[in-house]
């Protein structure tokens, strides 16, 4: 796969991230930060995806402390350009490699902002 579909990809993955990050600070905003469970968009790079995953919050803020890391449907990774770091019962973590990772660090760096309950390790 070339550097213009890893990148293409990374971008699609990016749109549900911010999507994500709006349910979010939705969420925190409108009910506080005790909901123990986020039902959130598949974070694929799939352009056509529209499912969802259930994920804990701790989860999602830990997975949000990682630039180059995405909630995805098990049966959504893309091997060519993502590596599996840890797998769950309706989805998985899934980390980008290559030109795409340039992108997620890029497009993260550029967009995130400090909300309540997650701290960047890194």
């Amino acid at each position: 796969m070339d550097d213009v579909q890893q990148r293409r990809i990374a971008k699609n993955e990016d749109h549900c991230r911010q999507a994500n990050e709006a349910i979010f600070e939705t969420m925190v905003q409108f009910q506080g930060a005790e909901e123990e469970t986020l039902s959130l968009v598949c974070e694929c790079g799939i352009s056509e995806c529209l499912d969802t995953v259930e994920a804990s919050l701790s989860e999602y803020n830990a997975v949000r402390e990682h630039p180059t890391r995405f909630i995805v449907r098990p049966d959504h990774v893309i091997a060519q350009v993502e590596n599996v770091v840890q797998e769950h019962q309706d989805y998985w973590i899934i980390q980008k490699v290559g030109a795409g990772a340039d992108v997620a660090e890029q497009r993260y760096a550029g967009s995130h902002t400090e909300r309540s309950g997650a701290h960047r390790s890194d």
